[in-house]
């Protein structure tokens, strides 16, 4: 060909609009015969390939986005034909319920609406073709009928609250900046700095993200030590209401903290020594307490900072035991479960030190002894 380029075809061009139309049909069919064949999502991303020249994720998500618009589309048809039998029904949406499913899409989850409405995101159903590609693309949604008189709905997301969440992120352009990574244990996140605030970090704009903020900043004034940590860490939907990881000195928590309802069912229930936001405050800081003194020592020792520790709580641990032998459940008895648990894992004492000052605090325990043995440790 180098040597004979009049080989070459002359004049060719090629006619985009022709060209999008040929493959459009070509995956269109080959969607329907994956759908007519029952095949994989692997397989319809195979056909995929064939069709045009795309690397293999590319083909997965775009096969995944093509067989839930499909799905979707034919339980749109499906209730449009109940509807017009005379069949009362809404749609719902239902996410795939993982960490993968999008923001907006979570905000959606449980949503309900008329079976002719659009979804509050503009879509008729999931991964509805016409939609935004941004709500539409790789999702993995479904719906479902939904009919009042005889389902009961799964969650509190209303079109309101959709719509509120909206705002809330529209907001949080204004309101968050430069993102930072934390790692604390098995939890991995990603941060924004909320502006006006020198230390504080968020994963996303809320109203309840706000009011536990403000809730953090007012209880400083009895809580002295929240003052000297050095990220505030705000979570949505964690595991956890508070934590405090003394490796780089931050402190992580739950942004419904400020939710007396969620406090109550979470705090308030028997397990721990504290019972309400301020008192679960204030353990994570007896933690940065004990924490500190361990490093101060270690540093003017020399001694490594385990060794220090397992030194400091030498009586404490030897006084406890002596009264585990007396009274098996000594700790869960006169401190909390919590303490007795992680006592119980490996001798422990962290959490029977942080919760022994918070009783102690509210004049809630009657073992001098150990609260001596305890404050010995920490202060």
């Amino acid at each position: 060909m180098l040597e004979e380029p009049d080989l070459f075809p002359k004049n060719l061009k090629i006619n985009e609009k022709k060209d999008v139309v040929w493959n459009k049909k070509k995956l269109n069919n080959a969607l329907t015969s994956a759908i007519v064949q029952g095949k994989t999502l692997k397989e319809l991303a195979d056909s995929f390939q064939h069709v045009t020249d795309m690397n293999r994720n590319s083909a997965i998500r775009n096969a995944r986005t093509a067989m839930t618009g499909a799905q979707n589309g034919g339980r749109q048809k499906t209730f449009n034909d109940a509807a017009s039998m005379g069949i009362e029904l809404q749609k719902e949406w239902i996410t795939a319920g993982d960490a993968r499913v999008r923001d907006s899409h979570a905000a959606l989850d449980g949503v309900t609406v008329g079976n002719e409405e659009t979804f509050p995101n503009g879509l008729r159903f999931p991964a509805d073709p016409n939609g935004s590609p941004s709500e539409v693309y790789n999702c993995r949604c479904t719906m479902q009928a939904y009919m009042p008189k005889y389902n009961q709905k799964r969650t509190e997301n209303t079109v309101e609250s959709y719509r509120e969440w909206l705002e809330e992120k529209e907001a949080s352009v204004d309101n968050m900046g430069m993102a930072k990574n934390f790692s604390s244990g098995s939890l991995k996140v990603k941060g924004y700095k909320l502006k006006g605030f020198d230390n504080v970090y968020v994963q996303h704009y809320s109203k309840d993200t706000i009011e536990t903020v403000n809730m953090i900043e007012k209880f400083k004034k009895n809580i002295p030590l929240l003052k000297e940590v050095d990220n505030v860490v705000i979570l949505r939907n964690s595991s956890f209401v508070a934590a405090y990881d003394h490796g780089d000195n931050s402190l992580y928590v739950n942004s419904k903290l400020s939710d007396a309802k969620y406090i109550k069912q979470e705090v308030n229930n028997g397990y721990y020594a504290a019972k309400n936001a301020e008192e679960t405050l204030k353990h994570e800081m007896y933690h940065k307490q004990h924490w500190d003194k361990i490093f101060s020592l270690s540093v003017s020792s020399g001694k490594d900072s385990d060794i220090i520790k397992q030194e400091l709580e030498n009586d404490l641990r030897k006084y406890v035991k002596e009264q585990q032998v007396y009274e098996r459940k000594y700790i869960q008895k006169n401190i909390s479960k919590n303490a007795q648990k992680a006592f119980n894992r490996n001798e422990n004492l962290n959490e029977l030190i942080a919760d022994v000052m918070v009783l102690d605090d509210k004049k809630a325990i009657d073992d001098i002894r150990l609260i001596e043995l305890v404050k010995e440790v920490i202060t």
